[in-house]
């Protein structure tokens, strides 16, 4: 250690052009990086390593290439900032908590070449609205959506065969769950799955014949409203149309018929007027109920 030189005067090289030369992205790579806000991952990156993006709370843009095929766990957690991420359908593996706390998503599509949702993939991602699960996926692990407090809806596609433990575990926003197996997915050695999901006004639809099946299976005969429908009727489209457009009540009431490929709610911002049922998926009829009016 006689080499007494300004250590400043080497040259140094970009850690981007390190890694334009490697195919994993190193394990905490940018962990707390609290200046980086948008990044885009060089496309020789085949594998993000663990806790890359950990605790990067400013970060709120990410590229991610198709050469990637492998996002270990807790990558992105506590990405706090990052307000939407496209997970290319290179991507076969999502590890534990990879979006963990990542509060500020509000939608992800997840892509058709993963079958399987790790536990805590997207716990506590309290600003998630919406998430699509693609029907590759096969097994949804402990606590994936666990505190994910303000997700609307969610479909579980006839493929998956296993849920987990926690799996909507403060999941406190659900409205709906759609269900496509008609034979309900045993959760009899499974704990919590639906903790603190409001059962009395999220309404579970399942295919037609299977109700009684669900209102005596494990867990899902918490719900207070199991609503069949025809599963043939649902599309990846969003259409909805009504049979008119204007509603003449006769003796207080009146019924529309509604034409839909995809789940809707219905409400009114009248008190004397109630709308029934509130809420449905595919097709269905509307009862129009008016109460006296004592004003």
């Amino acid at each position: 250690y006689g080499d007494h030189r300004d250590l400043h005067s080497f040259p140094t090289r970009r850690s981007s052009d390190l890694l334009t030369t490697q195919s994993t992205l190193p394990s905490s790579t940018f962990h707390n990086c609290l200046s980086l806000t948008s990044y885009s991952i060089p496309s020789t990156i085949s594998i993000i390593g663990l806790t890359a993006f950990s605790t990067c709370t400013n970060l709120k843009s990410v590229i991610i290439p198709s050469s990637v095929t492998t996002i270990t766990a807790s990558a992105f957690e506590f990405c706090s900032g990052l307000t939407s991420i496209s997970i290319p359908s290179s991507v076969t593996s999502i590890g534990y908590q990879a979006f963990n706390s990542c509060s500020s998503i509000k939608t992800i599509t997840l892509p058709s070449s993963l079958t399987l949702i790790e536990a805590g993939t997207f716990i506590n991602c309290t600003g998630l609205t919406n998430i699509t699960i693609p029907s590759s996926i096969k097994r949804i692990n402990n606590g994936a959506f666990n505190g994910c407090s303000s997700l609307k809806t969610v479909t579980i596609p006839l493929s998956v065969t296993k849920i987990e433990s926690n799996v909507f575990n403060n999941c406190s926003g659900l409205s709906s769950i759609v269900a496509l197996q008609a034979t309900p997915i045993s959760l009899s050695s499974q704990t919590g799955v639906f903790t603190n999901v409001d059962t009395n006004n999220c309404y579970l639809f399942v295919p037609l014949g299977s109700k009684t099946a669900y209102a005596s299976a494990s867990q899902w005969k918490a719900f207070t409203h199991i609503v069949e429908f025809d599963v043939s009727q649902l599309t990846g489209n969003t259409d909805l149309s009504l049979s008119t457009t204007a509603v003449t009540l006769k003796n207080n009431t009146a019924s529309v018929h509604i034409s839909s490929n995809t789940l809707w709610s219905a409400s009114s911002n009248q008190s004397w007027l109630t709308i029934n049922p509130s809420k449905g998926i595919v097709s269905d009829s509307l009862s129009f109920i008016a109460t006296n009016n004592s004003t």
